[in-house]
Formats: structure tokens, C-alpha cells, sequence
């Protein structure tokens, strides 16, 4: 019995650092890059944006994943998410004219990106 003491005390020391890791997370890239990032603002071809979730039931993060690249001209597009099944229908109206800038709709739940206060 004696020999299983120094077993489980390195046992003990990997689940407590495994647990100190899981709880305290990665640091968030543009934090360690000194980027100040707030998640429903955004820069969107030198428009302050911000993202309303509305009826998605995502996050603004969650959707700043999906919306990662926007395409330069207006046009609808299709964005997967995590699901294989589940694509969002999106249609990118531009900076140009009007305050929504994107909107995407998956059946009854859809989220906007749309002109911050400048």
C-alpha cells in the first residue's frame, strides 16, 4: 500500500493542474496582440459595425466566428455552422447605403450586423 502514495499524489497533481486550466481558459489571441476587441463591435470596410443577435441564439463571438470573411460586393452567400445540417442564408448588403450591413436567417432564428454609432 505505501507504494501506491507517490501514484496518487502525481495523480492528484495532474488532475488539480488539469482542472486549474480548464477553469481559467486560453487567453484570447487579440488580448495577447494588444487588440482591443469588443465582441458585438466590429470594422467592417472602415464602418463601425455591431452584431445583434436578435433571434439566433448565438453569440456575438459565436457569430463573429460564422462571419469571419464578408464579401467585397453585395450578394447572397451560405455560411455552415458547427452543424453539417445547418447553413444560415446570408445576404451581405454593403457599407454603402442603409444601416443593416449583413443579415442571416436560418428558419425562424436570424442575426444582423448594422451600422454603429460613429
Amino acid at each position: 500500500m505505501r507504494h501506491m502514495r507517490p501514484v496518487r499524489s502525481i495523480v492528484c497533481l495532474i488532475a488539480g493542474v488539469a482542472s486549474c486550466l480548464l477553469l481559467a481558459g486560453c487567453p484570447d489571441p487579440g488580448e495577447v496582440a494588444g487588440v482591443e476587441i469588443s465582441g458585438c463591435e466590429r470594422e467592417i470596410s472602415g464602418t463601425t459595425a455591431v452584431t445583434q443577435t436578435e433571434t439566433s441564439k448565438l453569440s456575438c463571438d459565436a457569430i463573429n466566428d460564422l462571419v469571419s470573411s464578408i464579401p467585397s460586393q453585395p450578394e447572397h452567400f451560405l455560411i455552415r455552422s458547427d452543424s453539417p445540417r445547418l447553413f444560415w442564408k446570408c445576404k451581405y448588403f454593403g457599407t454603402e447605403e442603409g444601416s443593416v450591413i449583413l443579415r442571416c436567417e436560418h428558419d425562424t432564428r436570424h442575426f444582423s450586423i448594422v451600422k454603429g454609432d460613429n
